[in-house]
């Protein structure tokens, strides 16, 4: 039975060090692929703030801004099998969630997997490499 899988994208998709993106987490990426191979559809909810401004730049070409990836430009680089992106500009997830009809939320941030426990979904803490 498929089910909607959310991912957060800062140090879940991406691995961080000392607070700033280092690369790409592909044990997590794997993972992603394989909810869509299973039939499951993918959606990005991440607490960013400004998609609009990430949907423009990346339409542009843009890649990153600063050291900080772009969500719909890394989704396109990496061809991931994402069917929608969520910014909640920095609120909890869990009503989010819920309204999405998400199941399963991989997040590396306890007080999100928190927020998604207390609407009814799963959290799973990410795969690092």
């Amino acid at each position: 039975m498929s089910q909607v899988v959310a991912f957060d994208f800062d140090n879940t998709l991406t691995v961080e060090e000392f607070g700033k993106p280092t690369g790409w987490n592909d044990r997590m990426i794997r993972r992603l692929k394989i909810h869509a191979l299973d039939g499951d559809v993918v959606i990005i909810v991440t607490a960013r703030h400004g998609q609009e401004e990430d949907e423009h730049l990346s339409a542009l070409g843009w890649e990153r801004v600063g050291e900080w990836p772009l969500v719909y430009a890394t989704i396109r680089k990496l061809n991931l099998p994402v069917s929608a992106v969520f910014f909640t500009n920095g609120k909890p997830k869990g009503p989010y969630l819920v309204e999405l009809g998400v199941t399963r939320l991989y997040d590396d941030d306890i007080d999100q997997r928190i927020s998604a426990v207390e609407h009814g979904v799963e959290a799973v803490i990410p795969f690092y490499p």
